[in-house]
């Protein structure tokens, strides 16, 4: 009101900036109409003009229930400008007079990222054509279609901060994407042609600037009622390691004081006293008091943790080693947050933010990261419930780096952490999610994988199986066959990189075999294991993984500059070499070779069985990118001794292929992998199969198309069904030509 009181002989202008206005921020109905009271008339009548600048849809609603109490006299007339844009802005003041904070300017003057069209979907279903821009501050989504505001045709544009975001999520739909706004219960929904890019990159400027706030991890918390023990357990903590005698003592007061004020169950290790004398290195006794209070007060994990893991990143070294103590018992405790309630999504949001800040916490502090590998990782992996959901947050955040780098390689070291405490689940859980990712690769998204939009997610989750393809963190003796059908499924793919840790994966896998109890002395396997160590190390064999010009795919794969020759390869640039059906055949083989080496001497294995059902399914999931390659690894399967082929596995791959044929010439390369799998299962045919002569007339066929591409497979099942039927001595009654 005094500076308002400044004006009341002379005439000013009003800028209102509405860029920042939200739903928490809005001022309260009442309070706005008892200020407007209190303003004297006689400065309201020296009111220039306002100037209305980035109206939002926050201010629009916040408006229209304004506009006849306080903004009546303004409404549709010329005291009122609306403004869209800082050089709009310049022809009414002189923008060094104009003095907006940063948090506005930037938005308009850093350089987009990324601009595309589109529609917002609002909570009515109605869809609003959009401008979608993407820049290093945030998003912002300006509306096409002007809306009245204080009666005046005015521009939406809403702006989101990079701070107020959770995390972008492409919807079921494809077409559509969300989102997660820190502040808002409702996402926000917005429908592009190609959402991917965009929440890509959103991602990756949440991640980046989340790292680059070391003292926030989501936003400013807001504490409640029960918030308050967990957060001053931990200032108790804490300032009992403190160097300081006087703020020893005060925080072991401040224990004393809390076990009594909320009834903590903590038996023999706080006693209330005066003059007391507390030791500088008293980690022992303080990790033992968390430990107990992580038993008995397991509701306060989630604010304890959430408060120590922030001091801590404020810490000094020593004392960041001091926190690790009394944190790593509370760890246990988190999986019991993992149940979500319908409904209540405040618990499970929590555990989110306090998994990302571990995450966070690992990636900055690497001075410290053997200890905190220790105490936070291998305490995380012992509880089975979290696995999922962590691996999850690993590949989100391997999406915003490159294949090789330090936050890769980080993130793929804690893997080993969890792996060390939990083999089995660990990986179960990588390779089901890997095999899960590669069965969703869509056909019509194009023909190289390294373009799909899960293609980032493989490559992170390639790099984990990687690191633990070392010392049989993968649990090989059970999956051996899905391990090297992946590297089948992936075979050229991708970047050099890509390519080389594939090679790794094949040779470690091979490693683990060769040096495993069961084998290592049997003479034939151990032999024939280190044979194809040797096969596939060879030069030779570098052509088929893609890797020709590379001279260590080991040093590549880990270090991306270990061959000084090869220049590295982003993993987003596309490198892919179509490798030929031929090369996807000797590798398959390869493979099931391996295969049948080891599970001669382990019976109770079923690995062919595996090899088999893995590639029936990617060989008939409708619209996969992969069927191809699982023809070319049921081809390979058919090629082992004592195998059956029933009437009813050749017409299922008969019905495949007249629906592929459907599509011709678009999928000439499956339709060449299907006949392939056909003459491989024409020499395993029951006795006196009629099924021999349709498929003799179905090469016949094919050959008539005239296309180079099938003519040599076309070729070759002719080839097998005449000795089919020469081998049933049919043709000994009659002529070849009556017979077919």
């Amino acid at each position: 009101m005094s500076t308002l009181n400044t004006y009341g002989d002379a005439g000013f202008e009003l800028v209102l900036d509405s860029t920042s206005m939200q739903e928490r921020n809005t001022p309260e109905l009442d309070t706005m109409v008892q200020f407007a009271v209190f303003v004297p008339e006689l400065v309201m009548s020296h009111l220039d003009v306002v100037y209305l600048y980035n109206c939002n849809s926050c201010f629009r609603i916040f408006a229209s229930k304004l506009a006849y109490r306080i903004f009546s006299h303004i409404k549709g007339s010329k005291k009122l400008v609306m403004v869209d844009s800082l050089s709009k802005f310049s022809e009414y003041i002189d923008p060094t007079s104009l003095k907006l904070p940063d948090s506005t300017t930037n938005f308009e003057t850093d350089p987009q990222a990324m601009d595309c069209t589109g529609h917002t979907v609002t909570e009515k279903a109605i869809r609003l054509p959009v401008q979608i821009s993407v820049t290093s501050e945030g998003v912002i989504v300006t509306q096409q279609d002007k809306q009245q505001v204080f009666g005046q045709p005015t521009v939406i544009k809403d702006f989101y901060h990079i701070s107020t975001i959770r995390e972008g999520i492409v919807s079921e739909e494809k077409e559509s994407f969300f989102i997660r706004l820190i502040s808002a219960q409702q996402p926000l929904k917005l429908v592009t042609q190609d959402p991917w890019p965009i929440v890509r990159l959103i991602n990756q400027m949440v991640s980046k600037w989340q790292i680059q706030q070391p003292s926030r991890y989501i936003l400013e918390r807001e504490l409640s009622p029960k918030d308050v023990p967990g957060t001053f357990l931990n200032i108790a903590l804490y300032n009992c390691g403190s160097a300081h005698p006087q703020v020893r003592i005060a925080g072991y007061s401040l224990l004393c004081a809390m076990k009594e004020a909320f009834n903590m169950q903590l038996t023999g290790h706080v006693v209330e006293s005066t003059h007391l004398c507390i030791p500088f290195n008293d980690t022992g006794y303080i990790a033992a008091v968390s430990s107990e209070l992580a038993i008995n007060e397991p509701q306060l994990t989630l604010e304890f943790l959430s408060e120590a893991i922030a001091s801590m990143q404020k810490a000094a070294m020593g004392q960041k080693i001091y926190c690790l103590h009394y944190i790593s018992p509370w760890l246990k405790n988190l999986g019991r947050f993992m149940n979500k309630k319908e409904g209540e999504t405040t618990e499970h949001d929590k555990l989110l933010n306090v998994l990302k800040m571990l995450i966070n916490l690992t990636l900055s502090e690497q001075e410290i990261s053997p200890l905190l590998q220790e105490h936070i990782w291998c305490a995380v992996g012992k509880v089975n419930t979290l696995l999922d959901v962590v691996l999850d947050l690993f590949v989100k955040e391997s999406r915003s780096s490159e294949t090789v780098g330090k936050k890769s390689e980080t993130l793929c070291q804690t893997c080993i952490s969890l792996a060390t405490v939990n083999k089995e689940l660990v990986a179960e859980k990588i390779i089901t999610r890997t095999l899960k990712v590669l069965r969703k690769m869509h056909e019509d998204l194009g023909s190289k994988l390294d373009l799909q939009p899960s293609w980032m997610d493989i490559t992170s989750l390639i790099r984990m199986i990687l690191y633990l393809s070392f010392d049989d963190r993968l649990n090989v003796i059970v999956h051996a066959p899905d391990i090297l059908f992946i590297c089948l499924m992936l075979l050229s793919s991708g970047s050099v990189v890509v390519k080389a840790s594939i090679h790794s994966i094949v040779i470690n896998t091979l490693q683990t075999l060769a040096s495993l109890q069961q084998f290592a002395q049997k003479g034939d396997i151990l032999k024939g294991l280190t044979l194809k160590i040797v096969e596939l190390s060879h030069p030779r064999a570098n052509y088929h993984f893609g890797i020709s010009d590379v001279k260590s795919s080991a040093g590549m794969a880990l270090q991306g500059d270990a061959a000084p020759d090869t220049k590295f390869t982003n993993p987003s640039t596309s490198s892919s070499s179509s490798l030929s059906v031929t090369s996807l055949l000797i590798m398959a083989n390869h493979f099931l070779e391996i295969l049948h080496i080891a599970i001669s001497e382990i019976k109770e294995v079923q690995w062919t069985s595996q090899w088999k059902e893995l590639a029936t399914t990617f060989a008939f999931e409708q619209s996969c990118a992969l069927q191809s390659h699982g023809f070319i690894a049921l081809a390979s399967w058919s090629r082992q001794e004592n195998v059956t082929i029933s009437t009813s596995n050749v017409l299922q791959i008969l019905q495949k292929f007249s629906q592929v044929m459907s599509h011709y010439p678009e999928k000439s390369i499956l339709l060449e992998t299907i006949l392939l799998c056909l003459s491989h299962y024409v020499s395993h045919l029951e006795h006196q199969n009629i099924l021999l002569r349709h498929i003799f007339w179905v090469a016949i066929a094919t050959l008539e198309l005239g296309d180079s591409v099938l003519y040599s497979s076309a070729q070759v099942l002719i080839q097998e069904c005449i000795s089919g039927l020469l081998d049933q001595g049919l043709a000994d009654a009659q002529p070849l030509s009556e017979l077919v």
